[in-house]
């Protein structure tokens, strides 16, 4: 479904040592650690992204190895390459039969000079931005420890996927800089139109490339998110380009079809060549 681009290094090293860690803490309960995000879809600037992954637990692991592992997030979160650290620990069975309410057991948030901020999932019913993150996972992360992705995380149907974006493009509309609402609205049409994941720099380019949405729009996007100019508030030009998406994206989610690809791929190092399989599922 999307072409590996290589994890930065600075990203890829500080992930394994985070594996490693939970890996010798939690009493053989890990089952995978995956980088997930722009690290793995290309497009990641340390001055703009952050890190994202998601860890996964064997079915009722005692408590002990979440709190092993949440103190391991929470040391060396901090410690991030980017702007920090955004962390979700699941169960398997919450990983591999993803569904509302889309439970999970820990969020883990760190950025530089702050207090991580944890929520265990006993205090919430559940967490919507999960289903984008197994997808995400489903189709393009990059395993630190553990099996193939797609041996750990289900598929999300194509139009949960859809009205999710939906959803995400209106709050993007009125609470984040343009870039991000731009850009965001530029990848899902790809992924609407063609079933690729991108980043937001690859979504931008090939919009402008397909004739997607304004070119000059785009490009000021494009130069906010790689760091060549400044965040600034969206534009009415931009707010008519993300609006458009919108009524595009909300009539494909209404669509009863899969999608477009077949979503298959070979799964990565975080240097870039095949995966190396950790498998601790056990026997």
């Amino acid at each position: 479904m999307t072409a590996y681009a290589q994890v930065p290094g600075v990203v890829a090293d500080y992930g394994h040592r985070l594996a490693d860690l939970m890996a010798s803490s939690s009493d053989g309960q890990l089952v995978g650690a995956y980088l997930h995000g722009s690290a793995t879809l290309g497009g990641w600037v340390a001055t703009r992204s952050d890190v994202d992954m998601v860890i996964v637990l064997r079915d009722g692991a005692p408590k002990t190895a979440l709190t092993a592992v949440e103190q391991v997030l929470a040391a060396h979160g901090p410690d991030s390459p980017g702007t920090g650290l955004e962390c979700s620990v699941v169960s398997l069975w919450q990983a591999t039969s993803p569904g509302p309410p889309w439970p999970f057991l820990l969020h883990l948030q760190a950025s530089h000079g702050d207090e991580p901020v944890h929520v265990r999932g006993d205090e919430l019913d559940g967490d919507r931005d999960l289903l984008m993150h197994y997808f995400v996972c489903h189709s393009a992360a990059v395993p630190l420890i553990g099996p193939d992705p797609r041996e750990v995380f289900g598929a999300v149907p194509r139009s949960v996927v859809l009205a999710y974006l939906v959803d995400e493009l209106r709050w993007g509309l009125t609470h984040a800089p343009a870039a991000y609402a731009v850009l965001n609205a530029c990848r899902a049409l790809i992924l609407a139109s063609r079933g690729d994941l991108v980043s937001k720099v690859a979504g931008g380019r090939l919009a402008v490339d397909e004739g997607l949405g304004p070119s000059g729009v785009i490009a000021a996007a494009l130069d906010e998110q790689q760091a060549r100019s400044e965040p600034r508030p969206i534009t009415p030009a931009a707010t008519a380009f993300v609006e458009q998406a919108i009524q595009t994206l909300d009539s494909e989610a209404r669509q009863p079809r899969g999608w477009t690809r077949s979503h298959s791929s070979t799964p990565r190092s975080p240097h870039g060549g095949p995966a190396q399989s950790h498998d601790r599922l056990g026997p």
